[in-house]
Parts: C-alpha cells; structure tokens; sequence
C-alpha cells in the first residue's frame, strides 16, 4: 500500500499555521541531494527538527517522493505534501501544505530497526546548523522487528511513495493490526471490498489486501482478505490459513490522483455511483481546474462557484464542470441515483446563477422563485447527467435566506434537509411542527423534506412534504438520509434548548446535535417518529 497524503486543500493560512500543519522539517538537505535520495529512505541524523527547532528524535527516517515528504517512526508515519502556490518573489514562493497520519494502534514503540539494500550515505549541510557535516545513511527497506507481538512491518521504498507490508511469523495473531488514518477526509469501503477517498488534493483507491502463507518450496499459498472499517480505523479479516507458516499481509494501492488549482476549496464531498464512477464536488476560487468540453459550465464565473468532477473506477478523468455565478455559490452535499445522475445542493447569492439566469426551474416542485431575483441567499437542488450536462434543477426559496444543505435518494424518491430564515419556503410545507413565525426572520430553522417523482411523469418531481423543525434559536440541517421505504432521517445542530424531543434528552451546550427521523404513513402527512 502506497501511503500518500489525502487530506483536503486549504491555503495555508486558512487552515491552522505552518505548525500545525508541518510539525518537522527537513532542514539540512539540499535540492540536489534530496533529488538523489528520492525513492530512497535518509537516517534522520538530527536534520529533522520540530518548528521551534528540537530536534525530532522520534523520527527514523525521511524520504522525498516529488512533492511528498515522508517521516517515519516506529509506530506509523507522517506523510506531508507542499505546493507552491504562487510565486510572487523567488525569494518567498508562497507554499501549501498538507498532512495526513498513519498510526499503527497499539503498536511497539520499541520495535527494533533493520535496513536493507543500503543506498550509500549523503553528506548534510546547512549553514548554522548542527548537522553540517554528518553523514546519513540511505535504505531502500526498513524494516520494524516485533512492531506487533510476533509481527515485523516491512517499509519498502519505491518511485510513488513507500509501499507497506505486515509479516506474520508463525503463532502470531494478525488481528492485533491496526491501522488508523487522521486527517483524512473521509475513508469507504465499497461493496467490492476496496477502499476509496477522493478530495480536491487527491483521490484514491486501495483494492482488497494480498495474502498469502509463504511455503518451503518458496511458492505462496493465497489468502482470501478483505479490509475491516471502523471509522477511520482499518484492520484485516483472513480466511483459514496454516498458523504454522509465516503470512504475508499486503494491501494494494490502485490509483492516486491530484485534484487543486491557484486558490482554496470548501471541505470536500464525494460520492460513488453504481458503476463505480467517482464524483467529489464542493465550492472554489481556483481559476485553472481542468476543463472540460460539453458540459454544463466549463468555466468558473467569479468569487466563489461549485464544481462536480468525474472519475471512472480507473482513476481517469472524465469530466469536470462549475455551478455558479458571480457571487458566493456553494455545493454542500451531493448523491448519486440508479440510473447514474449525480445530485447535488446548495446555496447561491448570484442572480446570474445559471439556474436563476437560464431560468432552468426544471421539474419545479417548489414553483417559481419568490419574486424575480435573489434576495440574499437560496438553496438550489440539482441533477447533473452522466455526462456531465443540466438534467433537472429546482430553487428552494423563500423571502430571506434559505439553503440546501444534504440530499439523499433511494427508490425513486429524495429527500432533502436545510436551513432558512424565511416563515414559508416556496408557500409548500407539512404541518406536524410549527414555520418560522411570521416576523421572526432573525433565526434559522431546520426543514426537512421529501420529494416523489409524479404520477405518470418522465423524471419530474414534486414536492411530498416539507416541514421545519426546531427551537427558538438558530436550527441548521446538515445531512439527510432516506431508506428503502421512505422514512426520512435528518441530522444538524442546535443552539436552542427548546427542541422537541421525544427520549426527554436535554440541551447540554452551546450548540447540540440533534437528529429526527419522519415516516409517511399517508401522502403529504408526515410524522415524527422519534
């Protein structure tokens, strides 16, 4: 397994600082010599630092992989990607950076170091620095002895990043493997048994583990094995093999890819459909994303815009296209249906949004916007086809401020959840839980909402129900999920404590989550069930 960093863009300054973000440096090395010791492990004699300048002792070894930086210890790896952003002095380029960790849980920190295939020495030097002069060692494998009771880590350096096994001597218990990944944005694990996260830095996809027991004659007995998730912790399932033999646990990487431009992203979302085509959507100021041909928006317009883009399960690129206008637009959720359109939903403040511009009301099962412009801020669903083109669009508006903040779909139906400061939204609602009151504008409400497809229509929709739900202060819907029957989950936060609830739970802070969940016994009649 390829280990390489996958944790969301964010300029440097919009996320913590340099020190949270790179916690050591490879202070000593120069451009030259770092290009000879590319797919080569460096003892860390000293040259890795913290950024108050200790030295960081704990770290074994450095390796450079083009723009990736790996620092290994002896209970897992810190994995630290740069980017120039943009250079406005070649004295000073401006540079971002991202890290991901991989931690062994549980792990030996006495685990005992050996190296293989030495790669010679380099000299380092560094003016002012204490290392000027000392000699590195060079490792094309590391291996960590008894990393696990029974259990070596074998550490092999290649041309994409290091590539990881687990050796399992005879009597020893795999299950004591534990691998957990912080910084991640997200970790899934698909009905084929392989791995998959995909954001604006990156997207990747790691198949089902190799094993195999390895026989006297020096041929492998294979193992079935499979990945085990638990959050974002994963560990391996095995079938029977001979314990009295020494197995081999190797996870495979099969593709990576970078996705970034000159400016930030939002968090990204991802979503997969049911041929396996991968979608990551979110909002951007970056101007130079690929572009595609033939697609909805080929071209950000200004300020912020959304964007979806396509990969099949190969990691090709497919398509890519913007959602936006001139003002701040937002994708905050995105879905996938049965015959392969990507869902997504938002925000927008432009009123030369596309789907305001083009007056692409679609389907409308909200009717027409409340009045002829955009006041503010509304929220916006919209299907997107498998190549990339407008298919169906709808806003979601009121007199204040609304957005679309999770979408759901399953058996031909949707479900959608948000937030709005207006006391109607599109004059559609239920009534099992009160509106906004007429004159209060000045809090948010969570609504919630299902959409049925109409009887005898070509994919056209309309609204089932919609209700509010909330207190006397501001209440935001996040994510929604919908099942095979159509009851209707919906999660956000609370800063009221005033919620309805129905296990006599209580408010205990500043802000809670809160979660409600609607059946539908009748058409147009919702219920809370709990």
């Amino acid at each position: 397994m390829t280990i390489r960093s996958a944790i969301s863009l964010f300029r440097l300054f919009a996320f913590f600082a340099l020190f949270a973000v790179l916690p050591f440096r490879l202070s000593a090395l120069s451009p030259h010599e770092l290009s000879k010791a590319s797919t080569a492990f460096t003892q860390n004699v000293g040259q890795v630092r913290y950024t108050d300048g200790e030295a960081a002792a704990s770290i074994d070894a450095v390796a450079q992989f083009g723009n990736t930086t790996a620092f290994v210890h002896r209970q897992g790896m810190y994995v630290v990607q740069s980017r120039v952003h943009r250079v406005k002095d070649q004295r000073a380029p401006e540079v971002d950076y991202f890290r991901t960790d991989m931690d062994l849980v549980g792990s030996n920190p006495m685990a005992r170091l050996e190296t293989v295939d030495a790669g010679g020495t380099i000299r380092l030097y560094g003016p002012g620095d204490s290392t000027l002069g000392r000699n590195a060692e060079r490792w094309k494998v590391m291996i960590y002895r008894d990393i696990y009771a029974g259990i070596d880590l074998r550490i092999t350096s290649n041309t994409t990043g290091p590539k990881i096994d687990f050796i399992v001597h005879p009597g020893a218990d795999p299950s004591q493997i534990a691998l957990r990944y912080q910084g991640a944005d997200q970790v899934v694990m698909r009905e084929d048994g392989s791995l998959w996260t995909s954001t604006p830095l990156g997207s990747l996809r790691e198949s089902a583990p190799v094993s195999w027991n390895e026989l006297p004659n020096g041929s492998k007995s294979v193992i079935a094995s499979s990945f085990a998730l638990n959050g974002n912790t994963i560990r391996f399932t095995l079938d029977a093999y001979d314990h009295s033999k020494t197995l081999v646990i190797d996870p495979q990487r099969e593709w990576a890819t970078y996705y970034g431009g000159n400016g930030g992203f939002s968090p990204p979302l991802t979503t997969v459909d049911a041929d396996g085509f991968i979608y990551l959507a979110g909002s951007t100021v970056a101007t130079n994303l690929p572009r595609s041909t033939g697609v909805f928006q080929p071209r950000i317009k200004a300020k912020t815009d959304g964007y979806i883009v396509k990969w099949n399960d190969a990691g090709k690129f497919i398509w890519q296209t913007f959602v936006g206008g001139t003002g701040s637009d937002d994708i905050l959720d995105i879905t996938t249906d049965a015959k392969l359109n990507v869902w997504v939903c938002g925000s927008l403040d432009s009123n030369n949004h596309p789907l305001v511009a083009l007056d692409l009301n679609g389907s409308g099962p909200y009717g027409t916007l409340e009045g002829d412009t955009i006041i503010g801020e509304a929220g916006f669903v919209m299907r997107v086809t498998p190549d990339g083109l407008w298919g169906d669009s709808w806003i979601v508006d009121g007199r204040e401020q609304d957005g679309v903040s999770g979408i759901a779909f399953n058996n031909d139906r949707l479900a959608i959840t948000g937030y709005t400061r207006s006391p109607r939204v599109n004059e559609i609602t239920g009534n099992p839980f009160p509106k906004n009151p007429a004159n209060n504008t000045r809090q948010y409400d969570m609504f919630v909402s299902r959409l049925v497809l109409r009887p005898g229509g070509q994919y056209r929709w309309q609204n089932d129900w919609l209700s509010y739900y909330g207190g006397s202060l501001d209440d935001r819907g996040r994510r929604v999920v919908i099942d095979a029957a159509g009851n209707v989950t919906a999660m956000g936060y609370t800063y009221a404590d005033d919620v309805p609830t129905t296990d006599g739970s209580v408010f205990r802070g500043v802000s809670d989550v809160m979660i409600v969940r609607f059946t539908t016994p009748t058409a147009y009649n919702p219920q809370r069930s709990w």
